[in-house]
Parts: C-alpha cells; structure tokens; sequence
C-alpha cells in the first residue's frame, strides 16, 4: 500500500468536505447541472424549474408545490412581442434572475443624435427596454418585474401575460405585473 498526499490548501478540497490527492486539478462543482436545458430553483417544498431563458414553456416547467404543478405558462410580452433574452441565471438555491431586451418604441427620439446610420435605430434603440424578472421561491413564488428604460426619451410600454386560453381564443390578456 503506497501513501498518499492530500492537500492542505483549502482551495483544492471539493465543496463536499473531502480532501483531493495533490495532483488533481481543483474541480468547479457548480458547473454540473442535471438538467442542462432547464433553471431550477427551490426552497423547502416550493420548486421553480424554467428554460435556460427564465420562462416557463413546455413540459417539466412549472412552479411546484407540495408535488403539484400551480403555474404551468409564464411569458411576458412587451407591446405584443416577447423581448430577447440576455441573460438567466440561478443567484442563489431559491432566487432566479432573468434579463430581457426589447426595442425602444420611441424609435430614433430615444437615440442620441448622430449615433447611427442603420435603418433600424442604433443598439440603444434595438435594446432600448430591459425586463429584470426575479424569481423567488419559497412559501409559494415572488415574482418581481422591472421594467428599464435606456432610451433617451420617455417611453410607454404595455406587458401582457399570453393568457392560458391562447392556444384556443389566440388573445393576450392584461397581465397583473
């Protein structure tokens, strides 16, 4: 039986407690994900899985409960279109935070002048609106919805909830964010 070496830098032990041999490489635990395709989030009884975009969609997305599915769609459109992902990301074990971008509707007023010759407005008009959505789970779900606005001028903006009839009625119904 040979000896071995374990390290005494607290930097090469693993999360679990357990001390590595010397020669390995120090491993990044929070990269492993068994669901790749999906965020989840809980906290006690409560679960929040979603798409890697911070909605809820198709299949196993959802806000659970006590083993029971309570929201099965999320989705919010801003006026009348569903914003472009920039960024969702689990913060902690019970808190997502979901970044969208939609275009400005103020078109070239919200850019500052001279800034760019394409016809669709420069980049602050492309991604003139961000939707902040924080998700957290807990005695039920807390849902916080910021709605930013980078453009150089005021802006009016109207968020809807794609109601769950969608699918049979083909409306959007004034969501309560």
């Amino acid at each position: 039986m040979t000896a071995e070496t374990f390290p005494t830098d607290p930097l090469t032990a693993r999360s679990t407690g357990k001390a590595e041999r010397a020669t390995s490489k120090l491993r990044d635990v929070n990269r492993c994900r068994v669901r790749p395709q999906h965020l989840i989030v809980h906290e006690g009884y409560s679960v929040l899985v979603t798409d890697t975009q911070g909605w809820i969609g198709t299949g196993l997305e959802g806000f659970y409960m006590h083993q029971t599915r309570f929201l099965s769609r999320l989705r919010i459109l801003v006026d009348d279109a569903l914003p472009k992902a920039a960024s969702a990301n689990e913060v902690d074990h019970h808190v997502l935070t979901a970044y969208h971008l939609a275009p400005a509707p103020v078109g070239r007023a919200g850019e500052p002048a001279g800034e760019s010759a394409e016809p669709s407005g420069s980049e602050v008009i492309q991604k003139g609106v961000e939707l902040q959505l924080n998700a957290f789970c807990g005695d039920g779900l807390h849902l916080d919805v910021t709605v930013t606005n980078h453009a150089l001028a005021p802006v009016q903006v109207t968020l809807l909830q794609p109601c769950c009839r969608e699918q049979t009625c083909g409306r959007s119904c004034p969501s309560p964010v």
